[in-house]
């Protein structure tokens, strides 16, 4: 039975991620001369930086870009968006740790928590909204101070799009470690008379290496192999030219007739790029827990005259960052505002609009149904691991804990492809099991393998905090493994598996790569079986006016997605621990 704890997710990750993936490296290696032809590097470059141009009524800098190749543009994009995001979360963290009141929870969590719910794609066109050159409010009010506007082309336009998107999550990866420091280190330096920029620089930089680490290799990887600014920036040969993009371009350019090697290729390198970043930072990773908004107060002093300008600017970023997400919320109230300055007018019937089309309304029941079920299985083994990982002496333990890190770093292109490749291959004819007729299935068991770290983490926080006295006295009491798990671990973990439900039902329902690879080509019909994010990337692409319909439809599949994960999630654990209604109540509420 214990063994089973560990052998269970073990093979699961396995079989339904590592497996796909290691089928198209395998490709890669049997037809390695002609897979040469497509690595390479452009020296000189294609395009530039930036370009004047003047206007009748402004003068604008574009900034596009240079175009290396797919391979060099990818890393360097990555390496950039890393080390921006990277650092400006590590000073936003410090500053907010700074913070007092209302004022520290707001700028420190609140906003970007608010930032940090997905919006795919229809964030990237917010931004594009944002600053565009003729009717960007951003631009509106640079033209009013500078006299002259910005716009943000190409792959500087993506590099933009990612380091809003991937700012809040690194930020509230980084505060949340940042307190879980033991506070004894810096009142013991104030004791000793340290002033508060040695404090900083002695012990909370060094002490949060492991975090800066995580949020490096993490960013570096989500911005290698995402699809969402390429898509949302490839009028653009720059933004166009990135592995993540050429590789789906291909596969959906020949979907259902055959897979390009130049796909093959190229989502084999992402993923050994991220194995390889893996082994190097999985320790640190493994430390830095997904964040959980449970702020424990640490607080820094930081001189005045350096105080202010951070918190100013600290400001600003949290705001920034959200701003997409703000305009996608906007999107769905208003009409008209597409191509304009200002919308036309408020309403609500774009979710009507949204609940009465037949298409859309089949892909927002198709997300929610995704996403419970692979919400489910996703905390079910994630619930088998991090038991056996923290509470099970065997061989099996740590590989248990691992692999429900790997996942986090494996990109979506590369799983979606891989599921393509290897199933189709296996089950060709076979229509119930086959991808290309039967997606459904796969993209349970794709959106569960890839989320399992988002449900995992929580867990482990939670598990490591119950006393280990209580299931000792339960096993000499003559109680069995399943008994434990049942009155124990699942009552005292209920609060924790919630957070986790929330958290992996918002990003399953919003998973990007693999439901564009593995349902992306489904025309509109009233039964299809695609989810609602290819759903969103078809109506944007042949009708950007439809973003005020796809921001509603997002909207309510998202709620609805997280509220019945969570309400399913509370009536399961409440069943298995024979909690009742005023019990499950009482253990949420923090109260037993």
């Amino acid at each position: 039975m214990l063994k089973l704890l560990a052998i269970i997710p073990i093979a699961y990750i396995v079989i339904f991620l590592l497996a796909p993936v290691s089928y198209i490296a395998a490709i890669t290696l049997r037809d390695i001369g002609s897979s040469l032809n497509y690595i390479y590097i452009k020296i000189p470059p294609d395009g530039e930086i930036y370009r004047l141009y003047y206007l009748v009524d402004y003068r604008i800098i574009a900034f596009t870009g240079y175009d290396f190749g797919p391979i060099a543009n990818t890393l360097i994009l990555a390496m950039l968006v890393s080390v921006t995001v990277t650092s400006l979360s590590l000073v936003t963290a410090i500053t907010s740790l700074s913070l007092k009141g209302y004022t520290r929870t707001l700028i420190g969590y609140v906003i970007p928590a608010i930032a940090s719910i997905p919006t795919p794609l229809l964030s990237a066109y917010a931004i594009i909204h944002l600053f565009h050159r003729d009717f960007g409010l951003i631009n509106k009010v640079i033209d009013l101070i500078l006299g002259f506007r910005l716009s943000f082309e190409g792959i500087i336009g993506v590099y933009l799009y990612q380091v809003l998107s991937f700012f809040p999550i690194a930020h509230l990866v980084m505060i949340i470690y940042i307190e879980s420091i033991d506070r004894s280190y810096i009142e013991s330096a104030y004791n000793l008379g340290g002033r508060s920029v040695n404090i900083l620089s002695k012990i909370i930089i060094p002490l949060s290496k492991p975090s800066v680490i995580a949020v490096a290799s993490l960013v570096f990887i989500l911005s290698a192999e995402d699809l969402a600014g390429p898509l949302a920036f490839s009028r653009y040969n720059s933004a166009r030219n990135v592995m993540s993009y050429m590789a789906y371009y291909d596969f959906i350019s020949e979907y259902g007739y055959t897979i390009s090697l130049r796909a093959i290729v190229y989502t084999t390198l992402l993923a050994l790029i991220a194995i390889v970043l893996f082994l190097v930072s999985w320790r640190s990773i493994r430390l830095s827990y997904y964040p959980v908004l449970t702020p424990r107060r640490l607080y820094l002093e930081l001189p005045s005259h350096i105080k202010f300008p951070l918190a100013t600017v600290t400001l600003f970023i949290t705001i920034f960052s959200a701003m997409p997400t703000i305009i996608v919320i906007l999107y769905s109230i208003t009409s008209g505002w597409f191509g304009r300055e200002y919308p036309s007018s408020l309403t609500l019937s774009n979710y009507l609009i949204a609940l009465s089309n037949s298409y859309y309304f089949r892909a927002a029941l198709n997300t929610i149904i995704y996403t419970i079920l692979a919400s489910i299985m996703a905390l079910t083994l994630s619930y088998m691991s991090v038991y056996s990982s923290f509470r099970v002496k065997s061989l099996l333990s740590p590989v248990a804990d691992i692999v429900t890190i790997i996942p986090i770093v494996i990109p979506g292109i590369a799983v979606g492809i891989g599921y393509f490749s290897l199933y189709h291959s296996l089950f060709n004819g076979i229509h119930l099991l086959d991808p290309f007729f039967n997606p459904a299935i796969y993209l349970v068991l794709a959106y569960t393998a890839r989320r399992i770290t988002y449900s995992t983490r929580p867990l482990v926080a939670s598990i490591r905090g119950i006393p280990m006295s209580l299931e000792e006295q339960a096993e000499n009491m003559g109680a069995r493994i399943h008994h434990i798990l049942r009155t124990i671990i699942a009552p005292m973990t209920l609060r924790s598996a919630l957070v986790a439900s929330i958290i992996i039902s918002m990003h399953i329902a919003t998973e990007f790569s693999v439901s564009v690879v593995l349902a992306g080509g489904y025309g509109v019909s009233a039964s299809h079986p695609a989810p609602l994010v290819p759903v969103i990337v078809n109506s944007l692409t042949y009708n950007p006016g439809s973003l005020h319909v796809m921001s509603s439809l997002l909207i309510i599949t998202l709620a609805l997605s997280v509220i019945l994960t969570v309400i399913i999630t509370t009536i399961s654990i409440a069943i298995i621990s024979g909690l009742r209604a005023f019990g499950v109540i009482r253990v949420i509420l923090g109260r037993v």
